[in-house]
């Protein structure tokens, strides 16, 4: 379970219905009506897309599927979420990469710079009702295929600046 700003509680099987984006990028601000009305919308918003998306795009990271895109219908989503959101292109404010895990909330555990390589994470900015953020770390920088993923985090970076038009 989950302590929120309001002083509300979510339950481990109502967090379950949650992408690992919001529930990662969202909570220091989250009351259990935000919470309620993210579930709402997604539940249904997320059937009817994922019903219409036809995956034109694969993007992978040492053999994992990392992100889908239906580029016909300009929407994409984080294929190694558990229960993701899908998203538009045209959403994208911003995506870039960082050498390191942002650390954005206390109550996660992220790997110690002392005890572990620095990760790559591709940072995608966004302008959404509940998510503002979604990070993907996708290589650590003391891997053997470290030179082939760079490259393919920068091909990621690249398709979505330039489909965005940034």
């Amino acid at each position: 379970s989950m302590k929120l700003s309001d002083g509300g509680i979510i339950c481990d099987s109502c967090l379950k219905y949650a992408s690992d984006a919001f529930i990662h990028y969202h909570l220091d601000s989250l009351t259990v009506n935000d919470f309620k009305e993210y579930i709402s919308q997604k539940r249904a918003e997320r059937a009817r897309l994922l019903s219409q998306f036809e995956k034109t795009k694969t993007f992978r990271i040492t053999g994992q599927d990392i992100l889908y895109v239906d580029e016909e219908k300009g929407l994409w989503y984080d294929a190694s979420d558990r229960n993701p959101d899908m998203f538009r292109l045209d959403q994208v404010r911003d995506c870039y990469m960082a050498d390191e895990i942002p650390r954005t909330h206390k109550d996660i555990h992220y790997p110690s710079i002392e005890d572990d390589p620095i990760y790559e994470v591709i940072v995608f900015k966004l302008n959404h009702p509940f998510i503002k953020c979604v990070q993907l770390v996708l290589t650590n920088t003391k891997s053997p295929t470290y030179s082939e993923d760079h490259k393919l985090c920068n091909d990621i970076v690249t398709y979505f600046s330039r489909a965005n038009g940034n």
